[in-house]
C-alpha cells in the first residue's frame, strides 16, 4: 500500500495557514482513506485505487492522471484490485507462504533496478513509500504467483492428441516466409507542420540520402519518429504484416539498396531502404508442436483462471461504493 508523502514547510506559517492546511489536509485525508470496495473482511481505498491508476498511467504513458481517469478504466482497476485481494484470501486461508531467501533476492534485484542506493531512495521519497511497502508489494506478487501456481497452471494438461488436433485444424502452411532488414525515417505531419512543409522536408532529406549522407545524419536533421538518430534510423528485421499497411508494400517489392519514394501514412511521410533480404526457413514438426502446446496452455489457463475468480466471487462478500 502507499502511504501519502508528509510536506515539510521551511519554516512555521501564521495561524491562519495552519487551520486553512488542517482543514485541506483533513478533507484530502478523508479522500484517501475513502472505502471504494470492501472484500469479505478487507477493505481496498481511493489511496489503493489511485496508487494503481498511477502506476498505468506511468507505465503506458497514458494521457490522463488518476484523478481524470476514464470511468471504465477506474472500474476495471477497481476488479482487479478486487480479484487481487481474494487471491491474497485465499493464499492465506491454503497455508501459502513465500520463501524469506526468495522475498530478499526479489527485493534486492528490484533496489538493483534503480541503478544506485540514492536513485532507489528518491523515488521512494517521490512516490511516498517506505522500504517496508516496497517489500511488502513484493511479497505480495509472490503470494499471487503462488497461489495462482498451485490452484491453476500446475493442474493444466495439455495432451499430445489435443496438439494434433489443434495443428490438424490449423491446416500450417510450410512456406518459407520473407523478412527484410529496413532502415527507415519519417517526417510528421502536424499542427506546426503543414503537409506542404512536410512533403519539402522529405524531399530534401531523400535528395540527402541517395547522394550518400548518412542516415544518422540526416535523421538527426529531419527525422523526428522513435527510429530517429539515437537509433540511427534502422527498424532492424520485420516480416509480412509487422509495418504500416503502405510501407509493408514498399518494403516487400522495393528494390534492396534503393530510397523508396515518399511515402504518405496517417503518421506522415516515410523514406525506407531494404538493406538486406532473406527466407524464414518454415517451422519444424517440433517447432510447430511446441507453439501449439503454448497457446493451447494459454487458452486453458485463461478459461480456468476465469471459472476460478468466478467461484471465489461467487463465495464472497464484496461490496463496491457508488460513483467509483
Amino acid at each position: 500500500m502507499s502511504r501519502p508523502g508528509r510536506r515539510r514547510g521551511a519554516r512555521a506559517p501564521a495561524w491562519a495557514a495552519v487551520l486553512a492546511l488542517a482543514w485541506a489536509s483533513a478533507a484530502s485525508a478523508e479522500t484517501v482513506n475513502r472505502i471504494v470496495a470492501v472484500v469479505n473482511d478487507d477493505v481496498i481505498t481511493q489511496a489503493d485505487l489511485d496508487t494503481r491508476l498511477r502506476s498505468l498511467t506511468d507505465r503506458d504513458d497514458a494521457a490522463w492522471s488518476p484523478e481524470e481517469a476514464p470511468e471504465g478504466v477506474k472500474q476495471s482497476v477497481l476488479q482487479r484490485l478486487i480479484e487481487e485481494r481474494l487471491l491474497l484470501q485465499e493464499a492465506r486461508g491454503l497455508g501459502v507462504t513465500v520463501d524469506p531467501e526468495e522475498l530478499n533476492a526479489h527485493v534486492r534485484r528490484f533496489r538493483a533496478g534503480f541503478g544506485s542506493e540514492e536513485a532507489f531512495r528518491s523515488a521512494l521519497a517521490a512516490s511516498g513509500m517506505t522500504e517496508g511497502d516496497v517489500r511488502e508489494d513484493i511479497r505480495e506478487r509472490l503470494l499471487l504467483r503462488e497461489v495462482i501456481d498451485r490452484q491453476v497452471r500446475g493442474a493444466i494438461r495439455v495432451s499430445p492428441q489435443e496438439i494434433a488436433q489443434e495443428l490438424a485444424a490449423r491446416d500450417v502452411q510450410r512456406r518459407p516466409e520473407q523478412r527484410a532488414s529496413v532502415s527507415h525515417l519519417l517526417i510528421r505531419v502536424t499542427a506546426e507542420r503543414t503537409e506542404e512543409q512536410a512533403r519539402l522536408i522529405v524531399d530534401a532529406a531523400r535528395e540527402d540520402l541517395e547522394s550518400g549522407v548518412p542516415l544518422a545524419e540526416v535523421a538527426s536533421r529531419f527525422g523526428d519518429g522513435p527510429e530517429g538518430a539515437a537509433a540511427g534510423g534502422g527498424l532492424g528485421w520485420v516480416v509480412r504484416g509487422q509495418l504500416l499497411p503502405e510501407l509493408d508494400a514498399e518494403a516487400f517489392s522495393l528494390e534492396a539498396g534503393r530510397w523508396s519514394r515518399p511515402i504518405r501514412t496517417r503518421l506522415g511521410y516515410h523514406l525506407i531502404r531494404v538493406e538486406e533480404r532473406a527466407d524464414i526457413p518454415p517451422p519444424t514438426d517440433e517447432e510447430l508442436r511446441r507453439q501449439s502446446h503454448q497457446e493451447l496452455f494459454e487458452r486453458k489457463f485463461r478459461e480456468d483462471m476465469d471459472r476460478w475468480l468466478a467461484r471465489l466471487k461467487s463465495k464472497a462478500y464484496i461490496k463496491t461504493t457508488a460513483g467509483q
